[in-house]
């Protein structure tokens, strides 16, 4: 085999072939500076220790803040404060620790200008979801709710006699 197919790996100091190291747009060769199995190693061992989930879990979300809506963590909590750590639609109160969690409230954004406009509590979220971001509908169920209840199956049933003796109406007349 040529030499280049070759690496030395920096933690075990053994030459392997290149397919034993994972790839790293970081290094010039594009290849991780350790072996797969000492990474695995240092992996395993990291993921043993107490805060290492919790860094990796936050270092993700920061990530995911940052890719998704271009925001950081200081600004996610500062649009939080600003709405009294509630939710933008039903004011519910949004805690830190218990209840509905501060990592799991939801960030709401216009799916067209792609710019935040609050937060919101996962039910809201999913209801604004479910009539598809659109305003009108929204405001037809709100109307829909406040009507008294009482649906009237007598009004009904007039308006569906009068549309089943349209058509007779029309033919006797010399219409279609």
């Amino acid at each position: 085999m040529l030499d280049s197919q070759f690496k030395l790996c920096k933690c075990c100091k053994v030459k392997k072939p290149t397919l034993d190291f994972y790839s790293s747009p970081r290094t010039k060769d594009t290849l991780d500076c350790w072996c797969k199995s000492c990474r695995a190693a240092q992996h395993a061992k990291n993921w043993r220790k107490p805060d290492f989930q919790n860094r990796v879990r936050k270092s993700r979300q920061a990530r995911d803040l940052r890719v998704r809506y271009n925001l950081t963590p200081e600004d996610k909590e500062a649009i939080f404060r600003a709405q009294k750590e509630s939710c933008a639609i039903c004011h519910r109160h949004l805690s830190l620790g218990g209840g509905v969690s501060f990592d799991r409230v939801c960030i709401d954004h216009n799916h067209v200008t792609h710019s935040v406009r609050g937060i919101l509590c996962p039910a809201c979220n999913r209801a604004i979801g479910f009539f598809n971001d659109n305003p009108k509908t929204c405001r037809r169920a709100a109307e829909y709710l406040e009507l008294d209840g009482a649906f009237d199956l007598e009004v009904y049933h007039l308006l569906a006699q009068e549309q089943a003796a349209a058509p007779f109406k029309i033919a006797v007349l010399g219409g279609v």
